[in-house]
């Protein structure tokens, strides 16, 4: 029940609805369904017992002749006969003499509907009986029980059919009213949408479909958005209030004692302090100590006496700086007259206290200041001219004061200085710029010229202060650096060679104009991190972040090549290297480098090595050709020249036979003749061999190397030694030639150079790779000789193995021997198969 409980707090207004719907139907469903089955359950049973006396009237007739005659036989037949009608479950003749002949169902209906619906609907008829009398005589008594089974399973069936019909249909109905609920009840979640956007603060009111919604919706509908429009108003119209008063004005609540009850926004901008640290806390923490306690007795004399007060305070703020503020504190007073409160108002004058004493400050700076500073009247006649002025111009101040301020521009440029320089600067509302100006000898100079307005408290102009400086040495500096950097660009661009500089704590970065051309960026165009690795190639900025990480941490140098995507050109190779200025904790201050355009030389570069690669493929192409031209060779000796000799051989043999005993001589030279015959099929078989060994073709890779290392020592007396571990390895086509052909070059190298007595070959899969090792116990190698440009044996194992995408090294040192060691990837169709080695039984041939 507590589920249940909590499962309906859970429904909300519509699933309530649905699920009381739903209840009301199902049970009215019920009784519906359960009157219609009592209904069609009583007709049945009509039937039932109308079915049981006819049933009865039959057997009666039937068996009326029989029963006379005392025909048992012939009874029982026509009791197995009417048994096998559905409703008879057995049938049963007692005869008067106590004979009995039964029958019953063959194969009686099984029941289909549970136990309950028998109980509910089930017709249990009694056993019929029906005595057999002609005239007064009882010839014997019928006895039958029926079966209600078949009538109850129709019922089932049929109750069933009516219920999924019902189910159907209720399901339709569900769904009808699920939707229409939800239409109906969808204005109530509008409304409460709504509440949640008020007591979150969303006022601006609304409701989307209103005009559709019930009367009584609709009506609470409109009431609530005007009253969120009415809070909205209010809301809006203090809040606008409270901020105009934040951002302008300082607010302190305090009671009479002084302790701090609420202090607003601009009082913690302020001072630094939080409301936490200041709420409930007296005024006198703030205190600066610069005023004396008859200051604020005198205050506090006259907030008791109800009365505002008005005056400049200074405080201290939190990090132990100073503020002023303009203050006007007003006693809330209560009904009998006396304060409750006092509501404290400032006005934050720090920067007017400090602009009055930076004022005095540089009035007594502007006169020690040695660059010239004086000003004018709003008609340009010069009114003050300082020390520095006298300096620099040569007039003192009597004689400067009073004259128009164009006496001090070159002879013949006075109008046009004080048109388009004073007057220009003025209509500008001050400015600065660089012109040339004249001394009193007559001396021109390049100076700094600065203007600014003069303005009264009304906003009205009433003069200009000038600024000037001499910047004649920085002139000729500034010309001798733009030469300097004319041919520092000229050299760049010619070296195609840039330089950067990267400030690391700003992020600021300078590009020199080279640097602008190799990345392809306008020359105004700010430059960020972000922009010189947008530029960088996606697949190369990983190496760029991790080589500035490693020089940053002074792990290694910064020094990459990197791809370039410059906007709206083709992908370009830099060089890039750097260095990192750190001070002297090890931390990273700047890095200065070069950036240099490599794209031609990566060209270059990237055309050798596709002509090296066409040179391999050319390279391959021809050993496979060679390989191919052998065994075809082979193949035409084998067949042309072998047939010929073994003809020649059996002539031999007919002529022998033909002659004579008696031509010694004759029969000697067939003698000699056939030998010679069988020492040119040796050689045929033995250069067929070299050419294409036909072991290679016939038994595999591990037969043929067997072959050849038993050949090998027959031949030069050297110990040679195949392993393969494992199953032997399938290959087929250029990768069996390709071991097969590094191996018998090895053998060779073996027998000419090394001086061993040993050769040791294991040849195995290394996951998905063919590795072969071949190691000698001979003399060994020079250490050039392995990559000596003379030594074609080796190279050519090596192309061989490059040619398949394997690689062939070879180690060896003065007297230590020789070892080659090839890996050549697996050839992706080869399976492995019945090892040879497994038919030689063992792992080892020598």
């Amino acid at each position: 029940m507590n589920n249940l409980s909590v499962s309906w707090d859970g429904l909300g207004l519509r699933g309530r609805l649905l699920a009381m719907i739903v209840l009301l139907l199902v049970l009215s469903g019920v009784v519906s369904h359960s009157v219609q089955l009592w209904r069609e359950a009583d007709d049945y049973r009509a039937d039932l017992s109308h079915d049981m006396n006819h049933t009865m009237d039959l057997l009666e007739i039937s068996l009326m002749e029989h029963a006379i005659t005392g025909d048992f036989a012939a009874i029982q037949r026509a009791l197995t006969l009417r048994a096998q009608y559905s409703l008879i479950a057995e049938i049963q003749w007692r005869d008067p003499s106590g004979v009995v002949v039964k029958a019953q169902a063959i194969k009686p209906e099984t029941a289909a509907y549970p136990p309950w619906f028998h109980r509910l609907f089930g017709f249990n008829p009694s056993e019929q009986l029906r005595g057999v009398v002609v005239g007064e005589r009882n010839y014997g008594v019928i006895a039958a029980t029926f079966s209600s089974v078949p009538l109850e399973n129709r019922l089932w069936r049929e109750a069933t059919s009516q219920l999924w019909q019902s189910s159907l249909g209720l399901a339709l109905l569900m769904l009808v009213v699920y939707l229409l609920l939800g239409r109906w009840l969808k204005p109530l979640k509008s409304i409460t949408a709504m509440g949640h956007h008020l007591l979150a603060g969303d006022y601006r009111g609304g409701i989307a479909g209103s005009s559709r919604f019930v009367p009584e919706i609709r009506d609470m509908a409109r009431i609530l958005d005007q009253a969120a429009t009415e809070v909205g108003r209010l809301v809006l119209s203090l809040s606008e209030q409270r901020r105009a008063i934040d951002n302008a004005v300082v607010v302190i609540e305090s009671d009479l004692k002084g302790i701090i009850s609420y202090v607003n926004d601009k009082f913690c901008e302020v001072s630094g302090y939080s409301r936490e640290e200041v709420i409930g806390h007296d005024h006198r923490f703030l205190n600066s100590g610069l005023h004396l306690r008859e200051f604020f007795d005198g205050l506090w004399e006259d907030l008791r006496r109800g009365e505002v007060w008005h005056g400049e305070v200074c405080n201290r703020t939190k990090s132990g700086g100073l503020f002023w503020l303009l203050t006007t504190i007003t006693p809330i007073l209560g009904p009998d007259g006396k304060p409750l409160k006092y509501i404290s108002v400032r006005v934050d004058i720090t920067q007017r206290k400090l602009v009055e004493g930076v004022m005095s400050q540089q009035a007594q700076i502007i006169n020690q200041t040695h660059d010239a500073v004086f000003s004018t009247d709003s008609k340009g006649t010069l009114v003050s001219w300082n020390r520095g002025a006298e300096l620099l111009f040569g007039h003192d101040g009597d004689g400067a004061i009073g004259e128009p301020v164009q006496f001090i521009a070159l002879p013949g440029e006075q109008e046009r200085f004080y048109r388009q320089v004073f007057l220009g600067l003025i209509r500008s509302s001050g400015g600065a710029l660089e012109t040339r100006l004249a001394k009193k000898s007559g001396e021109p100079f390049d100076a700094y010229f600065s203007l600014s307005l003069l303005k009264d408290k009304e906003g009205m102009e009433i003069g200009v202060a000038c600024y000037v400086t001499d910047i004649s040495a920085r002139k000729r500096m500034e010309h001798k650096l733009r030469e300097s950097e004319m041919r520092l660009a000229k050299a760049q661009q010619m070296a195609r060679l840039g330089n950067w500089e990267w400030e690391i704590a700003t992020g600021e970065i300078q590009w020199s104009d080279e640097v602008y051309r190799i990345f392809g960026v306008d020359r105004d165009t700010p430059v960020t991190f972000d922009l010189f690795l947008s530029r960088v190639h996606p697949e190369d900025r990983e190496l760029v972040e991790k080589s500035l990480t490693a020089a940053l941490a002074r792990e290694v140098n910064y020094n990459v090549d990197v791809r370039l995507f410059p906007a709206g050109g083709e992908v370009r190779f830099i060089h890039a290297e750097a260095e990192v200025e750190f001070d002297g904790g090890g931390k990273a201050l700047r890095m200065f480098g070069t950036v240099q355009d490599i794209t031609e030389r990566k060209e270059i570069e990237q055309e050798i090595r596709a002509s090296r690669e066409q040179l391999r493929e050319l390279s391959s192409h021809l050993q496979a050709a060679r390989e191919e031209e052998k065994a075809t060779i082979a193949r035409e000796i084998h067949d042309e020249l072998g047939g010929n000799l073994t003809a020649l051989k059996m002539d031999i043999f007919w002529l022998a036979r033909k002659l004579p005993p008696e031509m010694e001589a004759e029969l000697e030279k067939t003698r000699s003749m056939a030998d010679l015959v069988d020492t040119s099929v040796h050689a045929m078989r033995r250069i067929v061999t070299e050419l294409r060994p036909t072991v290679l073709d016939d038994l595999g890779l591990l037969a043929a190397m067997c072959w050849q290392a038993s050949e090998f020592t027959k031949r030069y007396g050297i110990q040679c030694k195949v392993v393969m571990h494992g199953e032997e390895i399938a290959v087929e086509g250029a990768y069996r030639i390709a071991l097969f052909r590094i191996f018998q070059e090895s053998l060779t190298n073996a027998a000419r150079y090394s001086k061993a007595d040993l050769v040791l070959v294991d040849v195995w899969r290394e996951h998905d790779k063919i590795a072969m090792d071949i190691v000698d116990n001979g003399i060994g190698l020079p250490e050039d000789k392995a990559m000596d440009p003379t030594s074609h044996g080796l190279r050519g194992m090596m192309e061989r193995a490059r040619t398949l995408g394997g690689t062939l090294e070879v180690g060896s040192a003065p007297g230590e021997g020789v070892a080659i060691s090839v890996r050549i990837p697996f050839p992706s169709r080869s399976q492995p198969m019945r090892s040879f080695q497994q038919e030689m039984r063992g792992g080892q041939h020598d």
